[in-house]
This record gives C-alpha cells, sequence and structure tokens, in this order.
C-alpha cells in the first residue's frame, strides 16, 4: 500500500513540475475570458494608416502603435492619434487620417509622440476606436 501512495505522490509531483515549467502564459482573470500575457501576440502596427486602410482585420487584436497626438478630449477620457499634424493631405475635407484612442489614464498633450497599446474595437453605428491599456510618452 505505501508503495502504491508513493507513486502516487511522485506523479503528482511530475505533473505541477511539468506544468511550472511549460510556462503557461495565460492569465484567468475573475468573470473575463483568459488573457494573454505573451507579448507574441501583440501586433506592431507601422504607422495610423495601415490600420485606417483595413479596421476590420484588427477588430479584437491587440496592437502597439507609435503616432502623435493630433487631438484631446481629457473629458470624454480620449484622445486621436495621427501620422503627422499640420500637413497638406491630412487636412483635406474628407480625409480620414485620425483614430480616436480612449484611455483612462492621464492623457497625452497635444503633439506628444506616444506609444500605444490596446484593443482595435468595432463602434456599433460605424467606424471604431481602440481602447489603450498602455500610454508611453
Amino acid at each position: 500500500m505505501t508503495h502504491i501512495w508513493h507513486i502516487l505522490t511522485f506523479s503528482l509531483i511530475l505533473l505541477i513540475l511539468s506544468g511550472i515549467a511549460s510556462g503557461s502564459n495565460q492569465t484567468q482573470i475573475p468573470g473575463n475570458r483568459s488573457s494573454s500575457t505573451n507579448f507574441s501576440d501583440i501586433i506592431e502596427v507601422p504607422d495610423v494608416q495601415s490600420i485606417l486602410t483595413n479596421p476590420p482585420q484588427y477588430y479584437g487584436k491587440t496592437i502597439s502603435l507609435k503616432a502623435v497626438v493630433s487631438k484631446t478630449s481629457p473629458e470624454k477620457k480620449a484622445f486621436a492619434v495621427a501620422d503627422r499634424v499640420g500637413c497638406t493631405l491630412c487636412t483635406e475635407k474628407n480625409a480620414k487620417n485620425s483614430i480616436t484612442i480612449r484611455y483612462t489614464g492621464e492623457p497625452p498633450k497635444y503633439l506628444d509622440i506616444v506609444r500605444i497599446t490596446g484593443e482595435v474595437v468595432p463602434e456599433k453605428n460605424k467606424g471604431f476606436h481602440i481602447n489603450a491599456t498602455a500610454v508611453k510618452r
């Protein structure tokens, strides 16, 4: 009987150690779907236009984007980013050249260059925004 007990104990220890060694990168958030903490799941986007060209390609994905702050709305906990501010092409009447960022932290200032990490979220009527989890100046 003690021999079986030793085998079961040893098997349990091996199972626990194999779980630790595998380095599981999933973090469970209560009441939420599992959230990956793996940096390889973050898509590096080269510029704002890359997202504006095909937004649905990024819906639900976590992205990292470097851009310049083109508008701030601290009262709405939001700001907008663009590739450049003040260029002739950017100010054309119907040109879509910026993305709205929703962020609960301290908002950046107009013309700050920021690195944003967050999820691209479609809006109910049309368009999209980014829910930022990090904004670095």
